[in-house]
């Protein structure tokens, strides 16, 4: 943006110009930033720098500079000087404005001077447009296996070029702890690398999702009040995702989800498992599996008759003897194992 005290468009009113005024301040014209100048992604920042000179033959006075932004819902201020400026012939005043773009909007980029010059109060604003997009889809599945909950998520990129994924990590609700699922089932002999990062996120290695591509992540909850391996299906809030991600140039990105909600799952208050079978089974010939029952109330339970629905014809499969067993008494929250 420039002052000239015999034309108020400025070097953005004539751009198929190759010299214009503001070369003449050391800024290239290639620099200047288009009146639309297209997308910026939801989670990024958006920063400009704008430089305010006089290119006229004769001192202005009395120069004050605002920068605004403007969405569908707000206005905001992003510079504005506190005492108002003297710009000589050819003296300017530059500036950096950056504002994190959190709302999906078209914005508007109002830079303005108002100065004195001769006597005359003259006003200049121009005007920069761009759009603010999602630039990542997140779908959630929740699935509860015995007493261990499962969260995947899916994080699709929906920009037209790669974006690096960064971080991935998931703010587990107060009563909840959480682990990448990689490393709940990985042993004692994790490396080094895998030990330096957070227990809850993904954050060891980054990850390149191509424009339209995803890339997914599980995670194993528990509730803190229990062990995995006791306690049960997790319902209600879960917890947020956050994920950070570079994008064109390297720009950083960040982004956090709603919160995640698991419906209460209809537990059985007896559950039966298959806890052991044979690593081999013989055509015709008998073996025997261990299964574990298991209670899901707090209270005791007596008398507990084990027996499997006949099976259908062809399925070549024959169960003996579980008809006649009986479970004398499970306490709360028990187990025992019948073979």
């Amino acid at each position: 943006m420039t002052l000239d005290d015999q034309n108020l468009r400025g070097p953005f009113g004539n751009r198929a110009n190759v010299e214009t005024p503001i070369d003449a301040l050391g800024i290239k014209g290639i620099l200047e930033l288009p009146l639309n100048f297209g997308t910026i992604h939801l989670g990024e920042a958006f920063s400009s720098y704008i430089s305010v000179g006089n290119y006229s033959s004769a001192t202005v006075e009395e120069v004050v500079i605002k920068a605004e932004l403007q969405s569908t819902r707000q206005k905001i201020t992003l510079y504005e000087t506190t005492t108002p400026l003297k710009l000589a012939p050819g003296e300017r005043h530059d500036f950096l404005i950056k504002h994190d773009i959190k709302e999906i909007s078209a914005y508007t980029l109002i830079c303005s001077t108002s100065y004195t010059d001769k006597g005359e109060t003259a006003y200049q604003p121009q005007y920069f447009k761009f759009v603010a997009q999602n630039p990542l889809s997140v779908r959630t599945k929740i699935r509860s296996l015995a007493r261990q909950t499962f969260l995947e998520a899916c994080v699709e990129n929906l920009t037209s070029r790669p974006l690096v994924l960064a971080y991935v990590r998931l703010d587990a609700a107060q009563n909840v702890a959480s682990v990448p699922a990689s490393s709940a089932w990985s042993d004692a002999s994790t490396s080094d690398s895998a030990q330096s990062s957070s227990p809850e996120s993904y954050a060891d290695s980054l990850q390149i999702v191509d424009a339209g591509g995803s890339s997914n992540f599980l995670y194993a909850l528990h509730s803190n009040a229990s062990p995995p391996e006791g306690g049960k299906a997790l319902c209600g809030a879960l917890g947020k995702l956050e994920i950070r991600w570079r994008g064109n140039l390297g720009k950083l990105g960040r982004l956090q989800t709603q919160q995640i909600m698991a419906n209460a799952a209809n537990s059985k208050d007896v559950e039966l498992l298959v806890t052991s079978l044979p690593h081999t089974v013989h055509l015709e010939t008998p073996f025997a599996a261990t299964l574990l029952v298991r209670s899901n109330v707090d209270r005791a339970l007596e008398n507990l008759a084990l027996r499997i629905p006949e099976q259908p014809a062809g399925s070549g499969l024959v169960v003996e003897d579980l008809s006649s067993t009986v479970v004398s008494r499970l306490d709360g929250n028990g187990s025992s194992s019948v073979m």
